[in-house]
């Protein structure tokens, strides 16, 4: 064949070039009697045959797909085989596998497992994949031997990890800034706190710039009384100032960011909206898909003929056919784009596709994922990096009113918190005033009779004992006066309320001046954490 291919008068010239061209064709050395074929191009099915006129040629063999594990593995990523409709999904378990040879072993078991078990939710699954192929582990891989020889293995890989990204998260600074005003940077039991100095910074960015350098010198000077803060938030966050943000980007890849942010002026800006940068990278090949999904509104970028030249060109060519789609009620993707576009602003940026939440101090509802659907190189993604909103805002009259309650908008639990020393915590109490019904408080219809306190944690009874929600304005006016009456100077409670459709959390504290009380509107939970109450 190498001398027709290099003879131009040969009757076999064009045929010989045609093979050495679509593949590299040589003797096996180590498996006398064959003739190995080297596709030329990856990702292209083979379209190179091999005949004996003799009659005793081999029967045709299966298919061998390899799919080699990698990235970091955390706890609830997915490991998916499908073949046909039917989809196989191995879910990382607590504690995950230590590296991707434990974790190709998992997967290959835990399918096994599903096939044997005819009451495993993924039996039908697990099932039609080893119906089509034999599915193995070796040493980090996991290896898919077609069933059926000389056709084409129908089993495709996907991980939905997709290699995990360091968090960034972005603080906007916003408010008057007033000598006195503190703002901190909290990790684990940790707080660093910055206070504005007489000689207040001008503006936001020169309150960033001090922020950052405050923390920069504590964290430098063994003898500053924060000099442990500072330490832990620097190791925990890269901390920088941009123009009226403080940014914090998390040391770990992969490992959600527990530094907080939070000004104490009680002036801070409204939260900011969610902004997630989706990075697309691996081999981009036609047919590939892309997906921005919303609720159960998914629009896909199918990847055309000719494809991007690379990922500046595809983040380009996903966000023109999104914005084409919704423009187009014709088009069948109208509804999904269009929904997509509401949930965000989508932006293409080099090779990031970046999505910005329409609505402030809302989690972001847009999802993005890449599919291989060619039988090529399995490497492309579509890898996030999250800025979610910046530190709760805090609303309150300027002047406050005495007496009057500060809220605290858009407060989420576990994202928000009111950390507050144990002194301030009222002690523990059980039906405190069951034996002086004089000592009752009651408004309209709700008589407030009884506390108990626990953690920190108050619930009310009425006059005869039983539970008293605070689920009306009625129940709330008679717990607070209740409150103000019981608790001792100084001593903090916190309870829940559900009133008109609004739920959150109250705190309240004991003041000769004169009671202080804020409602944190949101999700109503608390914890305790070690001996440090957080509401």
């Amino acid at each position: 064949m190498n001398a027709a291919a290099d003879d131009g008068t040969d009757p076999q010239n064009a045929a010989a070039v045609a093979v050495k061209a679509a593949a590299t064709v040589a003797a096996n050395s180590t498996d006398p009697g064959t003739v190995v074929l080297t596709g030329a191009a990856d990702g292209t099915p083979l379209t190179v045959t091999a005949a004996a006129g003799n009659r005793q040629a081999a029967a045709a063999q299966p298919e061998i797909d390899t799919y080699t594990l990698g990235g970091t593995i955390e706890i609830g990523d997915t490991y998916t085989l499908t073949v046909g409709g039917e989809t196989f999904t191995y879910t990382v378990p607590d504690p995950a596998p230590a590296n991707a040879t434990d974790l190709a072993t998992a997967i290959v078991a835990a399918l096994d497992a599903a096939a044997a078990d005819n009451a495993d939710p993924q039996n039908t699954a697990a099932v039609a994949v080893k119906a089509a192929a034999t599915v193995e582990a070796n040493a980090g891989t996991v290896e898919l031997t077609g069933a059926a020889e000389g056709t084409a293995l129908a089993v495709t890989m996907d991980a939905g990890n997709k290699a995990a990204q360091a968090e960034v998260d972005t603080y906007t600074l916003g408010g008057t800034i007033e000598a006195g005003d503190t703002y901190t940077l909290t990790v684990g039991g940790n707080t660093f706190t910055y206070t504005v100095p007489d000689s207040a910074p001008a503006n936001a960015t020169d309150l960033a710039t001090a922020i950052v350098a405050a923390s920069d010198a504590a964290a430098a000077d063994n003898a500053d009384p924060q000099n442990t803060a500072a330490v832990a938030v620097k190791a925990a966050a890269t901390v920088e100032a941009t123009a009226g943000t403080v940014v914090l980007t998390g040391a770990a890849d992969g490992t959600p960011l527990t530094v907080t942010a939070a000004a104490g002026n009680r002036q801070a800006a409204a939260a900011q909206p969610e902004i997630d940068t989706y990075t697309l990278g691996g081999t981009i090949e036609i047919g590939d898909t892309y997906t921005l999904t919303v609720g159960g509104e998914t629009f896909t970028y199918t990847v055309p003929d000719p494809a991007p030249a690379n990922a500046t060109d595809l983040a380009t060519a996903i966000v023109a056919a999104l914005d084409a789609a919704a423009a187009d009620n014709a088009d069948p993707q109208n509804t999904a784009a269009v929904a997509v576009k509401a949930a965000a602003t989508v932006e293409a940026n080099a090779d990031t596709v970046v999505l910005t939440g329409a609505a402030e101090g809302t989690p972001l509802a847009v999802t993005a994922a890449a599919a291989n659907i060619t039988g090529g190189t399995d490497d492309q993604g579509a890898t996030k990096a999250d800025t979610t909103p910046g530190a709760t805002g805090v609303a309150a009259d300027s002047p406050a009113n005495v007496g009057d309650a500060d809220t605290i908008i858009n407060f989420q639990a576990g994202t928000d918190k009111l950390d507050l020393p144990t002194a301030t915590v009222a002690s523990n109490v059980s039906d405190s005033g069951n034996v002086s019904p004089a000592e009752d408080v009651t408004h309209g219809s709700v008589t407030i009779g009884e506390m108990t306190i626990t953690d920190g944690v108050v619930t009310f009874d009425n006059e005869t004992g039983a539970l008293a929600p605070i689920n009306s304005l009625d129940a709330l006016t008679a717990a607070l006066a209740y409150l103000g009456n019981e608790l001792a100077e100084g001593d903090t409670v916190a309870f829940n309320y559900d009133i008109d459709d609004e739920t959150g959390t109250w705190v309240f504290q004991g003041h000769a001046q004169g009671d202080i009380a804020v409602r944190l509107v949101g999700e109503p939970e608390q914890t305790i954490c070690g001996n440090r109450p957080r509401f």
